[in-house]
């Protein structure tokens, strides 16, 4: 095995070693929003964030949020507002996740018609000084899921309204296998061509 063989072999395997650490113990979504309700999400955004929480990926379903562990979200709307896990007003055992498109797309719903929260939304937050709302559509308002609006609270006034989307984030093991497979070929194929030199 000469320099340029074992040079390959030592990154694959620390490739390898990198994979079997990796943490696929956490799945991610990243949210858009926009701020035009015509059924689809497209830029300009106005909003972006991300809700994660432990666990392997799901299949399509409904899910009570109160199932999961470590939940983190931090959505933020241009400087306007922001808002983390800790700004829910809607009680967890209310909230639901909507899993679809083979477990790619994350959508709020709640158990009943409407959430108990401050909007009666499938979720809603409270900025922590309380001068901002967000609430995603409960289902008993048009059905589709995806509409949110931010509120001023303060002044009553609605400053965001559009559709928001959230999709999954693949794990770090997936894209390494990925990344993977065409060191492996390329190794294969330089391993064949030095063996027809010879």
């Amino acid at each position: 095995m000469n320099f340029r063989q074992s040079r390959v072999s030592f990154l694959l395997a620390a490739l390898l070693a990198w994979m079997s650490c990796a943490s696929a113990s956490a799945v991610t979504y990243e949210f858009t929003f926009d701020a035009v309700d015509d059924g689809t999400v497209m830029a300009p955004f106005f909003g972006t964030g991300s809700v994660s929480f432990d666990g392997a990926p799901l299949p399509d379903g409904t899910f009570l949020m109160s199932d999961f562990s470590n939940i983190q979200m931090n959505f933020d709307f241009d400087s306007i507002a922001s808002f983390t896990e800790q700004d829910i007003a809607t009680p967890t055992d209310e909230v639901l996740f909507v899993i679809s498109d083979s477990g790619q797309r994350l959508q709020f719903s709640s158990v009943g018609l409407g959430g108990t929260g401050p909007f009666a939304g499938a979720i809603d937050f409270v900025s922590g000084d309380m001068a901002f709302g967000l609430s995603t559509e409960p289902p008993g308002f048009g059905g589709n899921l995806d509409l949110y609006f931010v509120a001023d609270n303060v002044n009553g006034a609605m400053l965001l309204f559009g559709n928001y989307s959230g999709t999954l984030v693949p794990e770090p093991s997936s894209l390494s296998l990925a990344l993977a497979a065409p060191l492996l070929l390329f190794a294969r194929r330089k391993r064949r061509f030095t063996r027809r030199i010879s």
